[in-house]
């Protein structure tokens, strides 16, 4: 007796106008402030979570840290190599030590590590970034 799987193709469409929450100049310069941070000079890099885990509830057994981090990076010129597109500005995020971000930096650039939530009272743990030079 065999089974068939039967799958539904589903889109979600995020729109660039329409789908846009807008971080003023103040909130900005208030997440630089938050983010550790580390400036990258020209080069390539390979970008990924060397250890740790991120928890949004500590102390409650239902929920486990998770290794991953959004990351910001600004102020220069680099490519992101999944996209090979030259840009001053992006956000991305690791997800789980197998996942790695390339970069070609171009001019010196900051990289950011943070976490966003909306209560930061009962978070826990830490997530160390590996940033290697390739030669």
């Amino acid at each position: 007796m065999s089974s068939s799987v039967i799958c539904r193709h589903r889109t979600l469409v995020a729109h660039s106008q329409a789908d846009c929450y807008v971080l003023d100049e103040a909130q900005i310069a208030a997440l630089q402030t938050v983010a550790n941070t580390i400036t990258l000079e020209p080069g390539r890099y390979v970008i990924r979570i060397h250890d740790g885990e991120f928890n949004y509830w500590s102390g409650n057994p239902e929920f486990t840290g998770e290794p991953w981090v959004i990351l910001w990076l600004y102020g220069g010129e680099f490519i992101n190599k999944k996209t090979g597109v030259p840009v001053g500005c992006t956000w991305t995020s690791l997800n789980g030590y197998d996942e790695a971000l390339n970069v070609e930096v171009l001019s010196p650039t900051t990289l950011c590590g943070l976490f966003f939530d909306t209560y930061g009272q009962d978070n826990s743990g830490k997530i160390t970034l590996s940033i290697l030079t390739e030669e």
